[in-house]
């Protein structure tokens, strides 16, 4: 199985925020993520590209917790690191170790 993960670069994350909009499922979704310099960590924003409906606002990124798990759209985004050495998420090790892998719903509530 290979899994998708969002096409996120930090490298000037502590300037401006990063924007960018990819598709999953066919449905184009606007993500906006950023980095809060006092308390070292990272947020996001997530709209329907084409609407402009808010999906996400303000949720902060916390290491094996599903960004979509307040939301009714059937996938979940989760920041994980395979390799183990990571337990909590750093402008450091963010994209370079940690990846965040969307995942597939089924009907039943179970990933694939």
């Amino acid at each position: 199985m290979i899994l998708e993960t969002l096409p996120l670069d930090i490298s000037q994350i502590k300037y401006r925020p990063e924007i960018f909009i990819t598709e999953i499922k066919e449905t184009p979704y606007r993500f906006e993520f950023s980095y809060n310099i006092y308390d070292h960590k990272f947020y996001v924003n997530i709209y329907e590209d084409l609407t402009g409906s808010s999906i996400i606002e303000g949720r902060k990124l916390i290491y094996a917790e599903d960004l979509m798990n307040l939301s009714p759209l059937n996938f979940k985004i989760i920041p994980l690191d395979f390799s183990g050495r990571n337990n909590g998420i750093t402008y450091d090790n963010l994209t370079s170790e940690i990846k965040l892998y969307i995942l597939f719903v089924k009907d039943g509530g179970s990933s694939v």
